[in-house]
């Protein structure tokens, strides 16, 4: 299988969010320790996501997060605003993963993508900076009105789907 935009971290993979992913998305939000602590209604992310998946926004991109050995463990979405300032939004979903670094590296992971995609030229303290906070990321760009996005070659799929992937879509 052919997929563009695989964000790779030390120990977290990023595929672009597919149709089957979405049952991950239902069995978290029924669970109330999950919902809990996520600050959106996870039935409209569900929505949200399905939209997304079909290609209805061109200015965000869904991923699943997965381990090294393909578990797929929470999810995580790339905004990029028409000021190229970008927003990311993301849920460990199998409690078993939360806390022991997954989410924050799946974070460098993107933070990483959208660095090297848009083409930034930012030293990484002046970014982390707390004295640029609130500083939209086209503030970061030496020259913001001549930028050119970075065009990513599609990659394979060097993974091979976790059986509970595999078995849970033979079942329907």
């Amino acid at each position: 299988m052919v997929v563009d935009n695989i964000i790779m971290g030390l120990k977290s993979v990023l595929t672009p969010m597919e149709e089957e992913d979405l049952k991950l998305i239902k069995s978290w939000a029924s669970d109330p320790l999950i919902c809990n602590n996520y600050h959106k209604s996870l039935v409209e992310e569900e929505n949200f996501l399905k939209e997304l998946i079909s290609g209805g926004n061109d200015h965000v991109k869904a991923y699943t997060i997965n381990t090294e050995d393909s578990k797929a463990i929470g999810k995580l979405t790339i905004e990029i605003g028409d000021d190229n300032t970008a927003n990311m939004d993301i849920l460990i979903g199998e409690k078993i993963y939360i806390g022991k670094g997954y989410g924050k590296d799946a974070l460098k992971a993107a933070i990483k993508h959208c660095f090297e995609y848009l083409n930034l030229d930012v030293e990484p303290d002046e970014f982390w900076s707390w004295d640029r906070i609130f500083d939209p990321l086209y503030s970061f760009m030496k020259n913001p009105k001549d930028h050119k996005h970075k065009f990513l070659e599609p990659r394979v799929d060097f993974f091979k789907k976790h059986p509970s992937q595999i078995k849970d879509a033979q079942a329907e």
